[in-house]
């Protein structure tokens, strides 16, 4: 027995079982003694690694960074009180809302923990509810509706579409719908990844897809109706949009809050004993302080122990493989190290480009996940077979999580966790060299997504430089590229009306500029015609002294005039008065000749008023010798009215008679004008001005 005993300690590696083993041998050994027999060595033997058992690879206990499902709940540890409290809730409310960080264990509490203690009657009488399938959103949660509700899993394309258009229209059937498949039995609808509804689908169709679920929840038939959604606490802002749904939310939502101390050990210790897997003493401690206060420490902890069930010696952890993999923290960024290392140059470059996709930068130096479609990456203008053959391996190696959508359009991709963001030196060495063209090529992306949630608004459209830029990247995806195509379109209308704006402003300023030209030169024209009139009127007021001078000048001729007769008159009188005292009579022959000289004068003016020169010199003459003290016809006759002065007018051309004839005008409205008949001066006057003007 004693032999035996002894041999165990080849398989015993746990110091607390070998101490409790040696002390019951040391028992037998004393008891042995005291009986009178010899024991010469009871020591327990060396732990022999090689002599532990094999574990089968498919026994594996841990998932790494997969969520669990129904089939894994005998592995599911860890979770039993946020599990009791989500039965809880279930028992006094029908609608249930599992929130969590990105990577919480949302999923896998619900799959692995609540429905598969649902379904073992946690709840009276709920392992007779029935279940339906737990259905993803995707881009058309109505149509998933209606498959994930139809009993038959080959549902007719057309009567799937009958029962969609029956959701739209009728937004309050859905729970009829549900009776109809599987009759009088509470139901239990789980939608995983509810915030799809806000990132792949219209707001109309989510609009009326949230119109059913709150008529399925409100619905007061009997019996019960159960929903359950799973989604990333980042989303709830979203969901305040929904004032028909937001007040459920508030009164229904559970929190999954970090692990414990006490949770991790479970969650580590409880899959190992199923299948026989020890720890070297001090790993699991020092697993539980590596990930302990982290949002995501149950994934990041089945990463862990994944790697370490891979690198385990037979059926043992050992401290040194833990090591070896970068711990708690550093297991991801290890793996990743290890994964790019092994790449060929043009892979690398691929799978950077694949990484830097799938995230986001935040305020500050922050970094969060960014899920996004797969077929998004085919816009990266890299050969599709190699994104493929390179994001197969991301997966493979345990980097990047492929989420299957509905349909292959909606299967989604994001980095396993955002540890490997925060703790991978050479993606945040990426990120450093990335992040600012990383934040502009995602405020395309957030921009474009506002302008289809707010209805296409022209103002939100890119310009100038954002236009530019834009324009210079290869992987936009559809909405992107309308985005840009209208902000272009928008752009080239708007550079047209500028054009056109900034054409018309030319005119504008043409036509003012002719107007003010025109002004000016009006006012210069003005201002000239004024200075002509100003210069005219004072050529008109020296005329007019020079007039006035002229007429005082006549004035003391015509006195002269006037004298000279006065003194013939006492001259005739005289001459009268002797003649009269010598018996002679002289007043009928003057008074003759003075009408004589009266009527020649006055055909000598008309002559001369009608341009005949000749005739009026004769006129003249003739009244020179019947009166030539008369009027002034002797100056006339004798002085303006020369021989030599007719002959010139004679022989000179029509402009020279004119000339001559305005000149004689002159002369005798300057110097002989008192004699001359009114009427004659006045169109000797009229004449000589109508020439000047």
């Amino acid at each position: 027995m004693i032999k035996k005993g002894r041999e165990t300690g080849a398989l015993i590696d746990n110091d607390d079982d070998r101490l409790a083993a040696q002390s019951l041998l040391d028992y037998w050994v004393s008891v042995l003694l005291r009986s009178g027999h010899s024991i010469d060595n009871a020591t327990l033997a060396e732990f022999d690694i090689n002599l532990a058992p094999e574990l089968n690879e498919a026994d594996c206990p841990y998932l790494g960074l997969d969520a669990f499902k129904e089939t894994d709940a005998n592995l599911f540890y860890g979770r039993q009180r946020l599990a009791a409290q989500l039965i809880e809730s279930l028992a006094v409310q029908p609608l249930l809302v599992v929130i969590g960080a990105s990577g919480s264990g949302k999923s896998s509490v619900v799959r692995g923990g609540l429905i598969p203690k649902l379904k073992a009657g946690a709840l009276p009488n709920s392992d007779q509810w029935h279940y339906f399938a737990v259905m993803v959103p995707g881009s058309n949660p109505l149509e998933t509706l209606v498959n994930t509700l139809s009993p038959d899993p080959n549902l007719d394309r057309e009567l799937m579409r009958q029962q969609v258009h029956q959701l739209e229209t009728r937004t309050t059937n859905l729970p009829t719908l549900i009776r109809q498949g599987v009759g009088d039995r509470p139901t239990v609808l789980v939608i995983d990844q509810f915030e799809e509804i806000f990132t792949l689908c219209p707001d109309k169709v989510r609009d009326i897809f949230i119109e059913n679920l709150v008529a399925l929840v409100q619905a007061s038939s009997s019996p019960k109706n159960y929903l359950i959604l799973t989604m990333r606490s980042d989303f709830e802002t979203q969901v305040a949009k929904l004032p028909q749904f937001w007040a459920l939310f508030e009164a229904s939502h559970a929190r999954v809050l970090p692990l414990d101390a006490g949770e991790l050990r479970e969650a580590i210790e409880a899959p190992a004993e199923q299948v026989g897997l020890k720890f070297e003493a001090g790993v699991v401690d020092q697993l539980i302080a590596d990930v302990l206060g982290e949002p995501a420490a149950l994934p990041l902890l089945q990463f862990m122990l994944l790697r370490l069930w891979e690198h385990r010696d037979r059926n043992r952890v050992t401290y040194h493989a833990y090591r070896q993999l970068g711990g708690g923290r550093g297991a991801l960024a290890h793996s990743a190290d290890e994964f790019y290392t092994n790449l060929i140059p043009e892979d690398q470059e691929t799978a950077k480009r694949i990484l830097l996709k799938m995230v986001r930068p935040s305020t500050g130096l922050e970094v969060t996940n960014n899920r996004i479609r797969q077929q998004e990456l085919h816009q990266l203008g890299i050969d599709p077979g190699r994104i493929n053959r390179v994001l197969d391996k991301l997966c493979t190696a345990r980097l990047v999580r492929r989420t299957p959508g509905v349909t292959p359009d909606d299967t989604q991709i994001e980095v396993a966790h955002e540890a490997l963001i925060r703790n991978w030196p050479r993606l945040i060495e990426w990120l450093d060299d990335e992040r600012v063209s990383l934040r502009q090529r995602l405020r395309l992306t957030d921009t474009a997504k506002e302008w289809e949630a707010r209805n296409y608004p022209k103002a939100i459209l890119l310009r100038g430089e954002l236009l530019e830029e834009a324009q210079q990247y290869h992987d936009l995806n559809s909405l992107e590229k309308e985005f840009v195509k209208f902000s272009c379109r928008e752009s080239q209308r708007r550079k047209i009306r500028d054009k056109a704006i900034f054409i018309s402003s030319i005119i504008g300023i043409l036509a003012m500029l002719s107007i003010g030209f025109a002004w000016s030169l009006n006012t210069y024209r003005l201002k000239e015609k004024l200075e002509v009139n100003e210069d005219k009127l004072r050529l008109a007021n020296e005329n007019m002294v020079v007039k006035n001078q002229e007429l005082e000048a006549r004035n003391s001729a015509l006195e002269a005039q006037v004298h000279k007769t006065n003194e013939a008159n006492n001259r005739l009188a005289e001459t009268q008065q002797e003649a009269m005292d010598q018996g002679v009579s002289l007043t009928p022959d003057i008074q003759v000749d003075k009408g004589s000289a009266q009527a020649s004068e006055s055909a000598g003016f008309e002559a001369l008023l009608a341009g005949n020169l000749s005739q009026a010199k004769d006129y003249f003459g003739q009244a020179y010798e019947a009166f030539p003290t008369y009027h002034n016809v002797d100056e006339i006759y004798n002085t303006v009215l020369t021989q030599s002065t007719v002959d010139r007018f004679n022989s000179a051309d029509a402009a020279d008679q004119k000339a001559m004839l305005r000149q004689i005008y002159q002369t005798i409205l300057d110097n002989y004008a008192w004699g001359a008949p009114r009427e004659v001066i006045d169109q000797m006057e009229t004449r000589l001005s109508t020439t000047a003007e």
